[in-house]
């Protein structure tokens, strides 16, 4: 556990105390770890997701920041003025760099580094440093332009700086990190200076981020922009030392990691245009609040702070892969007094609903300055301690269940439906028929359970062409395929359609009055397809598969898509149309899955499981949800930003999750799935 106790938000918050992680847990809203601090000691005995710490660099002074490279290599910068390059090879060689004119004092010298977003082509990346000129005081901190030679022994500076006047007197409060937006606009955390009017004054680049092109040309975008100046190149001010910057993967949201003075640290999520809340006048009063909510009643409040003792936060990265199981999506931030690496697991709109340290990192290897995720989803590291110092890689280590003949990781799955915006939830009971809940409106409560007649050995999947139609598909109880349906009333007797299949089928509709059920037969797909007039024979989706089969209908293209567990533990997907296959196989980037996968109708949600915790996908934007389910899960949507997950808890009941802005909560419907 380290040297502090973990801070782990898992359970249900009622009432002003914690429950035990009996099931999936609720999502925490509050900013501060030391205000959930007694409740979370119940929760501390969490383990943390499986991961390797290596050394790849060691000897060094003070580096850093870090930049993987396309080709596996890593750039990093050390403080005193030296580039380094880390080989495939795991050889360490000096990048030789013109730095006559750099500043080194205090905080300041040679800082943030970020690679250029098309550096496989041109080689160019950027740092952030103070400058001298052929002077030996400090004049500034700018940004400049590196290319790196091929044979990556040298860089030379490429065209004027990408931007100047970053303010910088002794070298405190020097910010400075360097990272890419979506967008590909190159975001820039500074420092204050020790200059008390700084933070407030938007003619001064000190105690902001900037938001400037890779060229240093100033977006008309910017909120500022019509002002010119210095004022055009801000994005957010009111800040005292930004040292780290994180884009959230697949979203266009940055993030920052700020210094306070005695107390509060902050993490805070920058929206353009606004106030931090940071003034420390007159002169340079280290006693008001960071966010000083009494002079800016409008400011942005922090959505993580330290509290009182200040942990000195650096460097922050989101991480990436499900290998990181429920840390997958978690934003990782350097720590430099508290010597460790925290990670903030957050809600899909950006609360902390976890707050834990790094075991392998708390006070093991001293101050930790940057922290930075690589392409393959391991992390880097740089240490601070002044000499000694060294570049780590943390490679999370989880792995899925090994294939086997047979395999199925998909019991106790659910499936939902929406009709006129109610969302109905179909389980198994443990006395092997099939039950049903409805909530009418999203975030109300859940009727009575209803029962269908007869008995299946499978978890049910439902699938509506429209109208109050609905449409129930399992395996019986001699192995084949069964089908019935409900036109709003009670649900007919089930009915055989063949085959012979093993665990959950799945079901989607192209058009109304059409059906198109896939299952798992051996280690392969069947599909089976209702015309509108009679079933089609059974045709076969090749591939070895592992999971009982999840399916989409898209029906503006067309097509159905298919996902499922692959044999290898990666989520795959097929592309069907109503007479064939359009695409076959193809992996879902890297993706694990640890159960079978939910999809909603047009793939705007998947659903996947790391382990035991819920994993949700919108679009390229991959997040884990907390909460813990020992089967398939299901999810459902009622329009855009207004999705539900389903799943069986670790007590055996129905949970939900309500997916909306604002809630992502998890809560008990109740009932005993088989």
């Amino acid at each position: 556990m380290g040297r502090y106790a973990r801070i782990l938000v898992v359970g249900a918050l009622v009432a002003g105390t914690a429950t035990a992680t009996l099931a999936p847990g609720a999502a925490y809203a509050g900013a501060s770890p030391q205000s959930v601090e007694a409740k979370a000691a119940a929760l501390a005995a969490a383990a943390e997701p499986a991961s390797r710490l290596t050394t790849v660099a060691s000897g060094l002074a003070l580096p850093w920041d870090v930049a993987p490279l396309p080709s596996g290599e890593v750039l990093f910068t050390q403080r005193g003025g030296a580039t380094r390059i880390i080989r495939t090879s795991g050889g360490v060689q000096t990048v030789s760099t013109a730095q006559g004119d750099l500043f080194v004092g205090s905080e300041s010298g040679l800082m943030g580094l970020v690679i250029d977003p098309g550096f496989a082509t041109n080689r160019t990346y950027y740092t952030c440093q103070a400058y001298r000129g052929s002077g030996t005081s400090a004049v500034d901190i700018r940004v400049l332009r590196w290319v790196l030679a091929a044979s990556g022994t040298s860089a030379s500076r490429s065209g004027s700086p990408v931007v100047t006047g970053i303010p910088v007197t002794s070298g405190q409060h020097g910010g400075c990190r360097l990272r890419f937006a979506a967008d590909r606009t190159l975001h820039v955390g500074t420092g204050d200076a020790i200059v008390g009017t700084s933070p407030q004054d938007l003619g001064s680049l000190g105690g902001k981020t900037l938001r400037v092109s890779s060229s240093g040309v100033v977006p008309s975008s910017n909120p500022f922009s019509s002002r010119g100046g210095n004022a055009a190149k801000v994005w957010t001010y009111g800040h005292r030392n930004v040292q780290g910057l994180a884009l959230r993967p697949g979203t266009s949201e940055m993030w920052s990691a700020e210094h306070g003075p005695d107390v509060d640290d902050e993490v805070n999520r920058l929206v353009p245009g606004r106030n931090y809340g940071w003034d420390p006048v007159p002169g340079y009063n280290q006693n008001v609040p960071m966010t000083d909510l009494a002079k800016f009643p409008s400011a942005v409040l922090a959505r993580w702070r330290s509290g009182r003792p200040t942990v000195a936060t650096s460097g922050a990265t989101f991480l990436t892969g499900s290998r990181w199981g429920r840390w997958e999506g978690a934003l990782a931030v350097a720590e430099l007094k508290n010597s460790g690496v925290r990670v903030l697991s957050l809600t899909p709109d950006g609360r902390v609903r976890g707050d834990e340290q790094v075991d392998s990192l708390d006070g093991s290897v001293g101050r930790i300055r940057t922290v930075q995720s690589a392409a393959n989803g391991s992390m880097f590291v740089s240490t601070s301690n002044g000499s000694g110092d060294r570049v780590l890689r943390l490679d999370p280590t989880a792995t899925p269940q090994p294939f086997t003949s047979g395999l199925d990781v998909s019991p106790s799955g659910v499936s939902a439906v929406v009709r006129n915006g109610a969302v109905t939830v179909f389980v198994r009971a443990t006395d092997g028929r099939v039950m049903h809940t409805t909530q009418a409106v999203a975030g109300g409560a859940f009727g009575a359970w209803q029962m269908v007649q007869g008995t299946i050995t499978s978890a049910p999947t439902a699938v509506t062409w429209g109208g109050s139609r609905v449409d129930l598909f399992a395996r019986g109880p001699a192995g084949t395929l069964v089908h019935t349906y409900s036109n709003g009333g009670a649900f007919a007797p089930w009915g055989n359609l063949g085959g012979s299949i093993r665990g959950a089928p799945t079901a989607a509709s192209l058009s109304s009055g059409t059906l198109d059920a896939v299952a798992r037969s051996g280690d392969a797909l069947w599909r089976i397809r209702w015309d509108g007039t009679r079933w089609t024979p059974w045709s076969t989706i090749h591939g070895g598969v592992s999971s009982a089969p999840a399916a989409a209908a898209d029906r503006t293209s067309g097509t159905v898509r298919v996902l499922v567990r692959g044999r290898d533990g990666r989520l795959w997907d097929s592309i069907l149309t109503s007479t064939g296959i359009r695409r076959g196989w193809a992996a879902v980037g890297s993706r694990q899955t640890s159960s079978a996968p939910a999809v909603t109708p047009g793939s705007g949600v998947v659903l996947t499981r790391n382990g035991v915790t819920p994993v949700v996908a919108i679009g390229s934007f991959v997040t884990a949800i907390g909460g813990e389910l020992t089967g398939a899960p299901a999810v459902a949507s009622r329009g855009t930003d207004s999705w539900v997950a389903f799943g069986r808890g670790n007590d055996g009941a129905l949970w939900t999750y309500d997916g909306r802005p604002g809630r992502h909560t998890w809560s008990r419907v109740g009932g005993a799935l088989g």
